[in-house]
């Protein structure tokens, strides 16, 4: 797989409707989870069996995975429990543009920074050291409003793991500006 000496066949791909950096593969031997859009993958779940995968869909709003399986049937997995992240289920859509304090902090190894958006537009969310200089962009795209997760698994933009310390991420769509402080403990 990706990163690893061994490169598996890859036989289904689905992106997570509700956080778009959270991808999900099936293989010839499993399913498997990156938290970071592909830059790092990790066996997914305990429920599922190591056969060949040979579709996935994520149900757009229930936030449930079904994969099929050569020869095992048919899987259901709630990706919350996976992903920590759930469906918004209605909820309203914020009238304000707000960044909430990501969640675990101080965290090893993910963290997981949920934000509200009032309209669409060019959104940027981004870490940065306590010097300034930016580590990792978490989103660089347009976003229609709602309300959103991100998460961080305390790689840089070149998937190297970054060293404890003080981070701060920052959110940007239009004009609205929004920073907040975590802590990234190994």
């Amino acid at each position: 797989l990706f990163g690893r000496a061994v490169v598996e066949r890859i036989d289904a791909i689905a992106v997570d409707p509700i956080a778009h950096n959270v991808v999900y593969i099936g293989t010839d031997v499993g399913a498997y989870i990156s938290f970071d859009a592909g830059q790092n993958w990790e066996v997914m779940g305990s429920g599922l069996p190591l056969v060949t995968i040979g579709d996935m869909k994520v149900h757009p709003t229930q936030h449930f995975l079904i994969a099929g399986t050569h020869g095992r049937s048919m899987y259901k997995i709630d990706l919350t429990d996976i992903t920590g992240i759930g469906p918004d289920n209605g909820a309203p859509i914020a009238a304000t543009f707000e960044l909430h304090q990501n969640y675990p902090n101080p965290f090893n190894p993910t963290t997981k920074i949920s934000y509200n958006l009032p309209g669409s537009g060019q959104v940027h969310l981004k870490i940065y050291n306590v010097m300034g200089q930016e580590v990792r962009t978490l989103v660089n795209e347009s976003q229609i409003a709602g309300n959103y997760t991100a998460v961080w698994d305390g790689r840089d933009n070149h998937g190297n793991m970054v060293s404890s310390g003080v981070y701060i991420y920052r959110l940007s769509a239009g004009n609205d500006v929004q920073s907040r402080k975590m802590t990234l403990l190994r």
